[in-house]
């Protein structure tokens, strides 16, 4: 089953090797794969938390970029996107213990 966004879907990182290099972000991913991520994408990552759903992570984004909501939804949900795409997150929370 292929996994979507959706706005109440709590996004969980499938990595934790990573370093800020001023506004961007270097991920490497667990087969070893480098992945450069630009300053909004950075800024997305950063406020990926394993409790936060997409909507509190659009929330968060817009207060951060200084955007309305609209455009805020529509830049955070494009990033996941290219997140789940480089398999950087994913969205199955049984990997997860709730609580």
């Amino acid at each position: 089953m292929e996994e979507v966004v959706t706005s109440g879907g709590v996004p969980h990182r499938l990595t934790f090797t990573w370093k800020r290099h001023g506004e961007c972000a270097l991920v490497i991913t667990a087969q070893g794969r480098r992945v450069l991520l630009n300053p909004d994408a950075t800024m997305v990552w950063e406020l990926l938390d394993d409790r936060r759903t997409v909507d509190e992570v659009v929330k968060r984004y817009s207060q951060a970029a200084g955007c309305d909501g609209e455009d805020a939804a529509a830049r955070v949900t494009q990033t996941l996107e290219l997140f789940l795409q480089e398999g950087l997150i994913t969205f199955k929370s049984f990997l997860w213990k709730e609580g």
